[in-house]
Formats: structure tokens, sequence, C-alpha cells
């Protein structure tokens, strides 16, 4: 738990940053659009990248790491169900509640991987989310696919998925 609370404080921040202005445009337009992809793109990729590299080098074991990003996916899915701004506490409780207590207690990583990667960073937007519900879902979504972009080379592999 240790390693992903010191993988997440320096990797995350540094992945996840917001550009607030493009310096010199060649025309309004572009600027636009190139300053919303760089503020929509970091979310993501930043979560993405994040997860990928948390999951690879912080967890030895091949089938603890399976484990884990399948819940990880399971939060993706929690996330993607939250109406409203809610608090940081608020969404701690929402999402713990989508992992059984026992499998919570039977592997911690998975709370502190979720936790970590989703709950840490929210709080940190949370100053600039609270009371605006459309741009809170769309920060939620976006991390939810930053989530499962970053947990697919791990998770459980089924029959239908190899066809």
């Amino acid at each position: 738990m240790k390693r992903w609370l010191i993988l997440i404080v320096f990797l995350l921040p540094s992945c996840i940053t917001s550009y607030q202005k493009v310096e010199s445009p060649r025309s309004p337009a572009a600027a636009t659009s190139f300053q919303t992809i760089l503020k929509d793109q970091p979310v993501e990729s930043g979560v993405a990248v994040a997860t990928n590299v948390a999951l690879k080098y912080t967890i030895k074991s091949e089938a603890e790491r399976t484990k884990v990003a399948d819940y990880i996916d399971v939060y993706a899915h929690a996330i993607r169900t939250i109406t409203g701004s809610p608090t940081p506490e608020e969404l701690t409780a929402e999402l713990n509640s989508w992992i059984p207590a026992k499998v919570r207690m039977k592997h911690p990583t998975i709370t502190a991987a979720g936790i970590s990667l989703i709950v840490v960073n929210y709080q940190k937007h949370y100053p600039s989310l609270k009371g605006h519900f459309s741009k809170t879902i769309d920060w939620l979504n976006k991390t939810a696919t930053g989530l499962e972009y970053g947990s697919a080379a791990f998770i459980t592999k089924t029959a239908a998925d190899n066809k």
C-alpha cells in the first residue's frame, strides 16, 4: 500500500495538468480547439498512465495484479453511476460500496489503488468542481475512461474476449 501512495503522489500530479492558455495561436478557432484538447486529454491519459504504471510496477504477483485490475475496472463502472457533485468523503463511500468489505479486507491493495487514483485526484479538483454538476460528471467520466485504459492490459480475459 505504501508503494501505491508514493507512486501516486509523485506520478499523478505530473501526468494530470491543466493548460489554461495557448501562448501564440495562429487563429482563434485553432487556439480554441487546441486549448480544448490540452485541457481534456491530461485527465484521461494521466489516470491511464498512473494506473498502468502502478499496476505494472507495484504489484509483483500476476494473480494479485489481475485481481486489482479487475476491481479498478469495477471502480470505473462505479464512477459512471455517480450523480451530482459528491464531496470527496461521499465519493469514497460510494466507491467502496461497490467492493464487498471482505474483498477490501483480503486485498487492501484494491482500495489503496482505487482511492489513491480517484479520490486523491478528485480532492485536488474538488474546489473547481464543487456545485458544477456537468463539470463534475465530465471529470468523473474522463477519470473512469483513464482507469479502464490503464487497467485493460491486466484485467481477466474471458473466452469471449479472445474471439
